[in-house]
This record gives structure tokens, sequence and C-alpha cells, in this order.
């Protein structure tokens, strides 16, 4: 049967939650791409002021914009995912409903597709805006993985995983950092995970990995607002649930892989990976408030059934100082204080010495 139905390029996925204040500036930025074409799926959790009100306003005026309404979720995860499901355009952009897009964005990377040919993932960079009590914008920094000098060039999915790795310790792993093939996506079931707002953390690195054409723009499109009362801001570090239920995920990915992990990715991946586990159990300023009992229910959590085997394969690719940490998080499962004196005492001071992760 015949349609008449427009070809999207692309879906602009947007979760709102308590957003009303900053619904304007996204919507306007969005509603002004130089690129028509595109939808946006708003994607509306129940909210404490009048983030719907505004968003029906939105979607009776452009029939590009597109309202779903849920319950509370927690996070990011679930409207993520849902918008997902329910996008028709090729390439998806996951955007924060209190940020905002450079107005000629879409239009920048649809010539980029043209130019390149398909591609999985389009990774441009961010500014960081943080917003004052008194609501003064202060430009912070740039948010980029690479460097100038790879503009234009695309890698392999594995090839970028090492670069970033040697570039940084701890990536960017913001989600709105990148421009998704939507079919990319879908062909390798790749969701965030439900209930956790690290899911970023979780997402990225098996999203890059799997990738097999990534293209690189040193273009600064997304405007991330840094704001008192945000998700990202009002959640401590210290998540120790979320963090070992994104440590679990990632240490059975690398398992389901292993074959495909050379030894530069395995190199990368236990630098960041490891260093951001130890990081959020173990860096003593991370451990006040946390209990003994808050710290050993997690450990368990994150090596309960498969996640121990999964756990002392990964350990296997780590260096000295972090392999001789292995049997007393082991041991924390029951208790946690030789762990942590390790850290406080012996790793971290290393880490200081050293200058490096």
């Amino acid at each position: 049967m015949m349609t008449n139905q427009k070809h999207i390029l692309f879906s602009i996925i947007v979760p709102c939650c308590d957003v009303a204040r900053y619904v304007d500036d996204m919507v306007t930025s969005i509603r002004e791409q130089t690129y028509g074409d595109f939808e946006c799926l708003l994607m509306y959790e129940e909210s404490k002021d009048n983030t719907l009100e505004l968003l029906q306003k939105t979607v009776e005026v452009d029939n590009r914009f597109k309202l779903f309404k849920a319950p509370r979720s927690g996070s990011c995860s679930v409207p993520r995912n849902t918008g997902m499901q329910e996008a028709k355009g090729d390439y998806v952009l996951h955007i924060d409903g209190d940020d905002w897009l450079e107005r000629d964005s879409l239009e920048r990377f649809s010539k980029a597709i043209m130019e390149h040919g398909e591609l999985d993932l389009i990774a441009a960079a961010a500014s960081e805006i943080r917003e004052h009590e008194d609501g003064h914008q202060e430009y912070t920094c740039k948010r980029f993985n690479y460097l100038p000098d790879d503009d234009g060039k695309v890698f392999s999915g594995k090839e970028a995983t090492v670069h970033i790795g040697r570039l940084h310790v701890l990536p960017y792993p913001a989600t709105w950092l990148t421009v998704y093939r939507l079919d990319f996506l879908q062909a390798h079931k790749m969701v965030f995970v439900p209930g956790i707002p690290d899911q970023d953390e979780e997402f990225a690195p098996r999203v890059l990995f799997l990738a097999e054409r990534v293209l690189v723009m040193d273009y600064t499109y997304y405007n991330y607002r840094r704001r008192e009362g945000s998700a990202m801001t009002s959640r401590k570090v210290s998540n120790l649930h979320a963090m070992a239920l994104v440590m679990r995920s990632l240490f059975a990915f690398y398992m389901e892989h292993k074959a495909e992990v050379t030894t530069e990715i395995a190199q990368v991946w236990q630098r960041s990976w490891l260093s951001l586990f130890f990081l959020i159990f173990f860096e003593p300023r991370n451990q006040r408030g946390i209990t003994e009992a808050v710290r050993r229910t997690e450990l368990r959590n994150l090596l309960e059934g498969d996640g121990l085997a999964n756990f002392k394969s990964f350990m296997k690719l780590a260096k000295l100082p972090k392999r001789i940490a292995e049997p007393l998080i082991l041991l924390g499962r029951w208790f946690t204080l030789p762990a942590c004196l390790y850290f406080k005492l012996i790793y971290y001071p290393m880490v200081k010495l050293r200058g490096v992760k």
C-alpha cells in the first residue's frame, strides 16, 4: 500500500520532568533548526510543575513535536528507551529537557551524513553552562572526547575506543555527545538500564565498541545546563547501588565480547572502568556518609551469580596496584575495612604521587 508519509532523517528524544522553567529554551532551539526534516519526541514524566501544560502547547502549534506521557521512573533510561521504540528517523539525538541545541545542528549533521555516507555514530562536542541560583549563566568548559585534529575523521568503534582511552582515563560518557543511527542501535538491542542515574556510563562504551563507522565532528552543537537541583547535581557521587549495576553490566559485556577485545582495548577498559569503580566505592572523600553495611551490600550486588566470575576475569587485565585490591574487594562482601584502608593508605597516595589513575 502506498503512503505519503514524509521521510524523517532525525528523531530528537527529550525526557521532560520538572523542567517547566527551561522548556521554552529547549523547544525554541529545536523548532528553529535550519534543517526541518525531524521529529521531536517529548517524553513527559509526571512532574510537580507545569511542564505538561507547556509541552501540550508545543505539540498543538507544531506537528513535528509528539508528546508521550508516563509515570515518574527515576531516571532518563525509561523515557529514552521508549523514545527509541517510537522513533521514525534514521538517526537519533538524545537531549535533556533543560538543555538546548545550536540552531544549525541538524543541518550540519545532515551534510556530514551526505558527505560520509551511512554512519553508526557521529561524535560531537558540547558546552557546559553553569547556572547559578540567581539565574546567572557561566560558560564552564567544552566537553569533547577527541582532538581538534580528529575533526572529519572516521574511526571504527574499536579504534575510537583506544584513541579516546589514550586521551582520557575517564572520558565524558554523556549520551548527548553522540548522534546514533537507529538501525544500528536496534540491530544490537542497545537500550539503557532502567532505574539508575548513571545510565550513560554503562551505555556509551558498549555502543562505541560495537560501532563500525564513527565520524568525529569538532563542532559544539549542544549546550549542557549544569544547574542546582538537577538530577545530576542533586545526586551524590557515592551512589553505590547505581555504580554496582553499571559495573556488573560492563563486566558482563566484556565477557560476552572477550574474543573480540584486543590487548589495547582491554587496557583502556581496565583503566577506565576500574578507575570509576574504585572512585565511587573506595576513594576516601566518597566514603563519608557511607556505612559499612551499605558498601558491603552493594559489593554483594556486584558480585552475585555470574558477577563474581566476570569480575575475576576482568581483574586479570589490571596492573599490579589494581590486582592487589581484588582479594580485599572480594572480602568486602563481609568486611570492607581492609579494602578501604588499602585505597586510603596505599592506592590513592600512589595515584597522587604518580599523577595517574
